[in-house]
């Protein structure tokens, strides 16, 4: 931004003096009028612009609203937040995908791992939040596990405790009704696309727990 105001206060005084100029060297005046050609069509080009419709660009106040750029790059400065409640498109800063399970669901078997939600990401770098509510549904159990991996199936491979997998437990009981399951945020920084799941199991007898909850990311780059 430094460099841009000093080019346009480099152009303002020869614009400015074009008349004195050439009144008193017109070879100057040439010479000077070539100079000021060249530096004005290196500034047209510093931005540009694949759709110049409803695109605005404010220097002075360090500040680029773009309805729809194709291309280029937007300095750090003008990347800002939404000013209403609308989504950020795919593929951009701020897309948010949720997917909620409101109908109770049984677990798997007893001690295995089952996929309650699976989400396909996309190329980029997210933060992913898993959560179940689980109730007994007149089950003795006296452990649940939730977690976000790849891993399909009854696998929990790749998850990792403390950070991408908690694990729960108290003494077996069947007078424990509820219980809430949280994985706070895990980063996920992927090449490629991939299907991230939300896994759980419990361990139970006389019953079958049943869960409810929901597997959200947000893009961050």
């Amino acid at each position: 931004m430094k460099k841009l105001a000093f080019i346009i206060l480099l152009l303002l005084p020869l614009s400015a003096n074009a008349s004195k100029y050439q009144q008193e060297d017109p070879l100057l005046q040439d010479e000077i009028d070539s100079i000021y050609k060249t530096m004005k069509d290196n500034l047209r080009g510093i931005v540009r612009l694949s759709s110049a419709s409803a695109a605005s660009l404010t220097v002075t106040s360090a500040t680029i609203n773009l309805a729809t750029i194709s291309s280029g790059t937007i300095p750090s400065f003008a990347v800002t937040g939404t000013a209403t409640n609308n989504e950020a498109p795919s593929g951009r800063i701020g897309e948010f995908i949720e997917t909620i399970v409101s109908v109770s669901s049984n677990s798997p078997p007893n001690g295995s791992f089952g996929d309650f939600i699976q989400m396909p990401l996309t190329a980029g770098d997210w933060e992913l939040i898993g959560r179940i509510n689980w109730n007994s549904n007149g089950a003795t159990w006296s452990q649940v596990v939730i977690g976000i991996g790849t891993a399909i199936g009854t696998s929990g491979v790749g998850m990792v405790s403390g950070y991408s997998r908690l694990d729960e437990a108290w003494a077996n009981s069947a007078t424990t009704p509820l219980q809430v399951s949280q994985v706070c945020v895990i980063r996920v920084s992927l090449s490629g696309s991939a299907t991230y799941r939300l896994k759980y199991a419990a361990v139970y007898s006389a019953g079958q727990p049943q869960a409810l909850g929901a597997l959200s990311a947000r893009r961050m780059r």
